[in-house]
């Protein structure tokens, strides 16, 4: 395996990911400036009287191309202005760590035995930062049953690895190893970066069907015919491109988890943790892998352990094949050392 063309490829994901994105964007924002137009000048027919015809067909077309011109160019604005805005709040990994229910350093003093299993965790981020020659990002534990870990943030200093108090009952040193050096990887090869990006597109997508639900809930007074149907295709677009966005999320997520795990072999003592860990959770019938957090579900790509198994959804790819592709690249790892010969 080679990591240098897995950087490359994740490179590319990363540019094609953003050029869908903005054409996700733009032809969602044609469509619903096209519905906005027609419903408004719908509108505008039934309340004027102008003749002859075709001095008001003439005008009824200006207005047509003005107001599309018009709406397109507002929803384009706030479909990119929501986007910086989720990108932002995602950009500090601290703030992502506590809104999953994350525990840090300055709180778990008090508790000895979680403060105890705490350093022993934060011995692992160093080793592991320390053979990827990175700073070590500071450690939240997560106050849930489920088995998982995450890394999070997109610059120096916000960047942090969570992991759930599930994991450190569930893997012993080695396997937690494999499970730290599989985030860390995440950190070097910038996929925490690639993962607010992800974020926020599918925020931006959903907040679509939030304004049409709102735009079509009745309240008051019977609403008004064009604000009912602009309201409908903002619902039944904000469906449409939450769906495709959340494609896009797995499908890119599904690539960075094999980059993830091959980094996870590279920067620890012992390849075989992240391959054990796995095997953890392949050998449960159903293995407890999601949080309860309510937070968790929109950053479920940036977990080790998916979530939701063998979908088209899926944000990870199935455990079966990393431990396949994980057993190849150690079995290849080993056979490149070459014992030493004797001083005698």
């Amino acid at each position: 395996m080679n990591f240098r063309q897995h950087q490359d490829k994740a490179k590319k994901n990363t540019s094609h990911l953003m050029k869908l994105f903005t054409m996700m964007v733009l032809i969602a924002s044609s469509v619903l400036g096209a519905i906005s137009a027609t419903a408004l000048i719908y509108q505008l027919e039934s309340m004027a009287s102008l003749k002859p015809e075709l001095l008001r067909d003439i005008i009824y077309v200006q207005q047509f191309w003005l107001i599309f011109a018009s709406c397109s160019g507002i929803i384009a604005l706030i479909f990119f202005c929501s986007y910086f805005i989720s990108k932002r709040s995602n950009k500090d990994g601290h703030r992502v760590a506590l809104a999953m229910g994350g525990i840090a350093e300055k709180d778990i003093k008090d508790n000895k035995e979680l403060g105890l299993a705490y350093q022993q965790l934060k011995n692992i981020v160093e080793e592991i930062s320390l053979a990827a020659a990175i700073k070590p990002p500071s450690l939240y534990i997560i106050d849930d049953d489920a088995i998982n870990a995450f890394a999070a943030g997109a610059e120096e200093g916000g960047y942090v690895i969570g992991v759930t108090v599930g994991a450190m009952d569930a893997f012993n040193r080695e396997q937690m190893s494999g499970v730290i050096a599989h985030e860390v990887g995440h950190i070097v090869n910038r996929d925490v970066n690639l993962n607010v990006k992800i974020a926020a597109c599918v925020t931006t997508f959903s907040g679509l069907y939030i304004l049409g639900r709102i735009a079509i809930e009745p309240y008051g007074d019977r609403k008004h015919p064009a604000v009912m149907i602009i309201g409908l295709a903002l619902v039944i677009v904000g469906l449409l491109t939450q769906f495709m966005g959340s494609i896009i999320q797995a499908a890119t997520s599904r690539q960075r988890e094999y980059l993830a795990d091959a980094s996870a072999v590279q920067f620890t003592r012992y390849p075989d943790g992240i391959k054990e860990a796995l095997e953890i959770i392949n050998g449960s019938r159903e293995p407890n892998t999601q949080l309860s957090s309510a937070k968790a579900g929109g950053y479920s790509h940036a977990f080790i352990f998916g979530f939701k198994q063998k979908s088209l959804m899926s944000t990870h790819p199935p455990t079966e094949d990393r431990i396949k592709r994980l057993s190849g690249l150690i079995k290849k790892k080993a056979k490149q050392v070459k014992p030493k010969k004797a001083a005698w």
